[in-house]
C-alpha cells in the first residue's frame, strides 16, 4: 500500500501562486505608498548669477539662475484595477533669466518693493553687488542697522546669561552644601538628644549614690551588693562616664555651631551671588537702553538717496549725478577737479542737460576736462569731479553770479574757464 498524500501538486502550485500574488501586491503597495504625496516637479529655486552695473548710466543687467527639480514617469503599475505612476529619480533643469533695470536713486529706494518679484526677492543681494556705500538706499541701511542691533543685543544677552549662570551654579553648590549641613545637623541633634537622655539618667544615678545612706538590712539581703551600689568606687565610675558624656555633648554642640556657621557662610555667599546677578541685570539693562538709543539716533539720521541735485553749499559727486531725476534748472554750475583743485564755472538755462554735454557719466566729452581725466593718478577716476549748482532767475543774475564765482574760484587764471565771464 503506497504512502497517502494529503495535498496535490495542483493545490501546492495554487498556494505558491497565491503567495507570489500577495508578495507582488505588498511590493506594489509599498511602491505606491512611497510615491504618495510626491509631485512631478518641485518649486523652482532662484539665485543671482551676475549683476552688471554701469554707474555712468545706472543701467543694470541682472542674470538670475532658475533651478528646478523634476521627475518623469518611468512606468505604471496596476493595483486594485487602478493605474499608478512610478517616477524616476529627481533630475535638474536650469534656466537663465535676464533682466535690465535703471537703478536711479528713486529706483534704489524702492528696490525692496519692486513690482518684479525676482528683483524684489533679491533686492538686498543686488545692493551688495553694487559694492558702493554711496548707493545704499535708506531701507538697506536700516535693515543692516537692525541686524547689527539684534546681533549686539544677542551678544549682550548671551554674556548676561553666561555671567548669571556662573552665579546660579554657585548658588546651587552653596544650597547643596546647606542641605548637607542640615542633614548633619539632624543627625547631630538626634545624637545630642540621646546623649542628653543618657546624661539625665547618669545625673539621677549619681544623685542617688551621693544621697544614699548605709543600710545594714539592705546590705544583708543583697549579700553586699547594696554596699557596692552606693560605694565611692561606683560613684567614681558613674562620674567618669558622665564626664565622657558631657565631653561628647560639648563636641556635638561645637559641631552644631560649626554647621550653623557654615550655613550662615553659605547663605552669605548666596546673598552675594544674588546681588551680583541683580548688578549684572542692571548693567545689561543700562547697556541695552544705551544701545537702543544709539540705534534710534542712527535710524533717525538715515536719509533717502537724493532725487534731485543739491543746491546747497556742498558739492555733489559727478558719479552720483546719473542717479538723479531730471530737473530743468536755470542757474550757474561749478565743476571741481578734486585732484588738481581746478574749477570750471558755467551757466545754462538747463544745467543738467549742459552737464551731460560735458560728461558721459563721469567720462569727459569736453576736451578741457579730458586731459586731466586721462592723466589722473587717482585709483578711481569716477571720484575725480564733483559739481555744485546755484539757481538763478534772470539772465542778468546768471551773468553776475558766473563772473563772481569765476573770480571767487580763480577758474580763469588757474582753472578751466577761458574768460572772466559774460560781463
Amino acid at each position: 500500500m503506497g504512502r497517502r498524500s494529503f495535498i496535490s501538486i495542483t493545490s501546492i502550485n495554487r498556494i505558491i501562486s497565491a503567495s507570489n500574488r500577495l508578495k507582488r501586491e505588498k511590493y506594489n503597495n509599498e511602491l505606491i505608498q512611497a510615491q504618495n504625496g510626491n509631485k512631478k516637479e518641485k518649486p523652482p529655486e532662484f539665485s543671482i548669477l551676475n549683476v552688471d552695473f554701469n554707474i555712468n548710466t545706472r543701467v543694470t543687467r541682472i542674470e538670475f539662475l532658475q533651478t528646478q527639480e523634476y521627475r518623469t514617469i518611468q512606468r505604471y503599475i496596476t493595483q486594485n484595477y487602478e493605474r499608478y505612476p512610478i517616477y524616476s529619480e529627481w533630475k535638474t533643469r536650469e534656466k537663465t533669466i535676464k533682466k535690465t533695470i535703471k537703478l536711479t536713486n528713486s529706483e534704489l529706494e524702492l528696490l525692496n518693493v519692486n513690482k518684479d518679484e525676482l528683483i524684489k526677492m533679491f533686492a538686498e543681494d543686488i545692493i551688495l553687488a553694487l559694492n558702493n556705500e554711496e548707493l545704499f538706499p535708506s531701507w538697506f541701511i536700516k535693515l543692516y542697522l537692525k541686524r547689527e542691533l539684534d546681533s549686539d543685543l544677542n551678544e549682550m544677552s548671551n554674556k548676561l546669561k553666561y555671567l548669571n549662570t556662573k552665579q546660579n551654579n554657585k548658588i546651587t553648590l552653596e544650597q547643596e552644601e546647606i542641605n548637607a549641613y542640615n542633614d548633619k545637623i539632624i543627625i547631630s541633634n538626634k545624637s545630642l538628644h540621646k546623649l542628653l537622655k543618657i546624661k539625665n539618667k547618669k545625673d539621677i544615678l549619681l544623685n542617688k549614690i551621693s544621697n544614699a545612706k548605709h543600710n545594714i538590712i539592705k546590705t544583708i539581703f543583697s549579700i553586699g551588693i547594696y554596699d557596692y551600689l552606693i560605694s565611692q568606687k561606683r560613684k567614681h565610675k558613674v562620674e567618669l562616664k558622665l564626664e565622657k558624656i558631657n565631653n561628647r555633648i560639648k563636641t556635638t554642640n561645637d559641631q552644631l555651631d560649626d554647621y550653623k556657621a557654615s550655613i550662615n557662610n553659605c547663605n552669605s555667599i548666596i546673598s552675594n551671588c544674588k546681588l551680583t546677578i541683580a548688578s549684572n541685570e542692571k548693567k545689561y539693562n543700562i547697556e541695552k537702553n544705551n544701545r537702543l538709543n544709539e540705534f534710534n539716533t542712527k535710524i533717525s539720521e538715515v536719509k533717502p538717496l537724493p532725487n534731485i541735485i543739491s543746491q546747497k553749499d556742498s558739492f555733489t559727486m559727478l558719479k552720483l549725478f546719473s542717479g538723479l531725476e531730471y530737473e530743468k534748472i536755470i542757474g550757474v554750475y561749478i565743476i571741481h577737479n578734486k585732484e588738481k583743485d581746478k574749477y570750471y564755472v558755467g551757466q545754462s538755462k538747463d544745467v543738467m542737460k549742459r552737464i551731460k554735454q560735458h560728461f558721459n557719466g563721469t567720462v569727459p566729452k569736453n576736451p578741457i576736462f579730458a586731459e586731466d581725466y586721462y592723466t589722473s593718478k587717482i585709483n578711481n577716476k569716477e571720484d575725480l569731479f564733483e559739481i555744485k549748482i546755484i539757481k538763478c532767475n534772470t539772465k542778468d543774475e546768471l551773468d553776475k553770479q558766473e563772473k563772481k564765482l569765476i573770480y571767487e574760484y580763480d577758474s580763469w587764471n588757474n582753472g578751466y574757464n577761458g574768460t572772466s565771464g559774460n560781463i
